[in-house]
């Protein structure tokens, strides 16, 4: 017998329950995971929201108030908003609101931005000496003071907290702040210092704009130059900054009109007895990756530089990065460019790009038509060569290029062992430094003989050799052009012409050289020390144009009259000694000068 079993109909209802137990529970684990995620410190992409009357944006795990609905007269900011911080609040965001009389501030806030409160019946009225809120946040000074000491209370300064308040003379900050904000010193223009710590770690946009600082060392720990930093700052004339700068932005030092140095910490420029800074001169650090547009724009003491040097390290050239420079001859550009904007030297149609073989400067050059010379790379077998690989081991450099773009002082000093005898001595060489670190080995017949090799230091700036050597060319010149200080006494120079190159030349010793024409040094009218010992000098016409010497060094020639030198008023220091003056009647007016006329037959 066959028996057929008929499987029973489930009722619909049934299905159904179980797909809604298992939606439910579904359900229940996305919201877990949803809460569990919110309240984790993951950092989250950017996210606008509405908590009440308050817009809000969440960034960083942290919520930033961005708006405001309400038309209460009380306000009240939250301090967490769904279990994130309320840290900020954001510009303008009660921009006269004139409504509100009371605005309650929670300690979680750390950032407020510029005239987040202006014209607020709070705001207004608010008449502390430091108006100090949220998490010692400084929104606004009252005081009449025009030295100001920021409290130690102070943990933040918020954007525009000193804008415009023309009475102020000087600012100290303590070490517990690290942000000075957006023009958070704006249009201060009796502001003469800013005393800062080496924690600043941030300089905002327009945060000096118009003031009327004189210096300005850039804290260690910031990394950029912001837009318009400096704007505008006439009385600015010095700015260090240092190597672990990698921007500087847009205008940041432009209409700077008295601007005249800018340099790098640490950098030292040196002759004998006297220190001069670079003047009418720009230094860079080599940590910089990227010039903004129009950075120098207006700087009117720096405008008439001839060459452009861009350090090593470098990727982009923006259009108008160097507007200031009126009418540039030669720009040295690295190998680190990747980048140049197009049509950059158009303006400047007699201009000559210096770059390195198989290098996008070359490319560059040749696409646009530009004149550009290849920046050679082989090392000639010398004395010199041998001193300065030693100097660089010393240093722990290798022996390359790009270390060589980082040399900007060298001095050559001969030291001699115990004994007198020329066999046992030695040269010492000093690169980037006043202390000498290192030494070559001479064989008491060897002289340096050539400085051929310097046409690889393209950044130096000062040369000092002090030793007896055969150098005789000054070709190296054209390859140093930015050199300040010159010194090679005891050499064969005959021929000083390429001295006239020298654009940024200050300090100049030319001791015991057989010179034939002296006439080139008279377009030197920037130097402030020259030394001509032992030349066998007549004639001193060729100095009456030098007005900017102090220090002067005439020693051992064969000088009769020195009445030329009756105009040079800023002399400080005069020496004479060892020549055939009789008369000296012509420098009565010298009064501030200290003169010494031993071994003449001067009654």
């Amino acid at each position: 017998m066959h028996m057929e079993i008929q499987e029973k109909s489930v009722p619909w209802y049934a299905h159904r329950g179980k797909s809604i137990i298992l939606l439910l529970m579904i359900l229940c684990l996305v919201l877990i995971c949803g809460c569990s995620n919110k309240n984790s410190n993951t950092p989250i992409a950017s996210e606008k929201g509405v908590y009440g009357d308050f817009l809000y944006v969440i960034e960083d795990s942290s919520i930033t108030i961005t708006g405001y609905t309400g038309h209460n007269e009380t306000v009240s900011i939250p301090s967490d908003i769904d279990g994130y911080p309320v840290k900020a609040i954001d510009n303008e965001v009660f921009k006269e609101r004139t409504e509100v009389v009371n605005i309650i501030i929670p300690d979680s806030v750390t950032h407020i931005g510029y005239d987040a409160f202006k014209g607020t019946k709070w705001y207004d009225e608010l008449d502390d000496e430091y108006v100090i809120v949220g998490d010692g946040v400084l929104i606004k000074y009252n005081g009449l003071e025009k030295g100001i000491l920021i409290p130690t209370s102070v943990r933040n300064i918020s954007t525009c907290a000193f804008k415009e308040r023309e009475d102020i003379l000087t600012v100290e900050l303590h070490k517990g702040i690290t942000v000075i904000p957006d023009y958070c010193f704006y249009n201060c223009s009796k502001l003469t210092g800013v005393y800062t710590t080496e924690q600043i770690e941030f300089i905002g946009e327009s945060s000096f704009e118009g003031t009327y600082i004189y210096e300005f060392i850039i804290p260690e720990a910031v990394n950029e130059v912001s837009r318009k930093a400096f704007y505008n700052c006439v009385n600015l004339n010095r700015v260090v900054l240092h190597n672990g700068i990698v921007k500087i932005s847009d205008h940041a030092f432009g209409q700077c009109s008295s601007l005249d140095e800018v340099n790098v910490k640490g950098y030292q420029n040196a002759q004998m007895d006297y220190q001069y800074g670079l003047k009418g001169s720009i230094v860079l650090p080599r940590s910089i990756k990227s010039i903004g547009e129009n950075v120098f724009e207006g700087c009117s003491s720096i405008k008439n530089l001839s060459t452009i040097h861009i350090k090593e390290g470098i990727k982009n050239i923006e259009k108008e990065g160097f507007i200031y420079i009126e009418k540039p001859g030669y720009v040295y550009i690295p190998k680190s460019v990747t980048h140049i904007d197009e049509g950059m030297f158009n303006d400047y149609p007699d201009i000559a790009l210096m770059v390195y073989e198989n290098s996008y400067a070359k490319e560059y050059a040749k696409n646009n038509s530009y004149s550009y010379y290849i920046r050679p790379s082989d090392f000639t077998d010398s004395l010199f060569e041998k001193i300065l690989r030693t100097g660089f081991n010393a240093l722990g450099w290798e022996f390359t290029y790009e270390n060589m773009l980082k040399v900007e002082s060298i001095i050559i000093y001969p030291y001699f062992a115990l004994s007198d005898d020329i066999k046992n001595a030695y040269y010492n060489v000093a690169i980037n430094s006043d202390n000498f670190i290192a030494y070559v080995e001479n064989d008491g017949v060897t002289k340096i003989e050539s400085l051929n090799d310097l046409k690889y230091f393209n950044n130096l700036t000062s040369l000092e050799i002090r030793s007896y050597t055969g150098i005789s060319d000054l070709g190296f010149i054209l390859s140093c052009p930015l050199l300040s200080t010159l010194s090679i006494n005891n050499s064969k120079i005959s021929d000083i012409g390429l001295v006239t190159q020298l654009k940024a030349l200050k300090v100049l010793s030319l001791d015991n050289n057989p010179i034939k024409d002296f006439t080139p040094i008279q377009q030197l009218t920037d130097l402030e020390f020259l030394s001509l010992e032992g030349n066998g000098i007549k004639n001193l016409v060729f100095l009456s144009d030098l007005t900017k010497l102090e220090f002067l060094s005439l020693k051992h020639n064969e000088i009769e009259d020195v009445s030329p030198l009756s105009v040079l008023h800023n002399l400080k220091y005069l020496y004479l000694d060892d020549n055939n003056i009789y008369d000296i009647s012509s420098l009565k007016d010298l009064i501030t000068t200290k003169i010494t006329i031993t071994d003449n037959p001067v009654d």
